[in-house]
């Protein structure tokens, strides 16, 4: 049997509770956003479909380790058609410039 899940965000809307945090520390966040959930399975010659999309909220707790260096585990819960589904994550961001609002990048792995 074959899975394969797809997700991908479209719209975010991050309230980070320390995000203007300039030094180092600990720090809580939540993200409300809109998720697309594409989904295909196949087995035995036979396969199905599916896409879907809804409303998600993720919390992450996380460490700023310097001004600019940032870890984080958080959970998304994604709301769709008859159910819902979750992701667990563990990511990494890398904050340019000195400002308190920063643009960043970064990466994550989940299940």
């Amino acid at each position: 049997m074959f899975l394969r899940v797809r997700m991908k965000k479209i719209i975010l809307l991050s309230l980070f509770t320390a995000g203007l945090m300039a030094g180092e520390g600990a720090y809580v966040g939540f993200d409300i956003g809109s998720t697309r959930f594409d989904m295909k399975v196949s087995a035995a010659g036979s396969s199905a479909e599916e896409s879907d999309s809804g409303g998600s909220q993720t919390l992450k707790a996380g460490y700023y380790f310097n001004k600019n260096s940032r870890a984080f585990v958080s959970y998304q819960n994604i709301n769709v058609d008859g159910g819902s589904a979750y992701d667990v994550s563990l990511g990494y961001d890398y904050l340019f410039g000195d400002s308190e609002l920063k643009p960043f990048i970064g990466g994550f792995i989940g299940y």
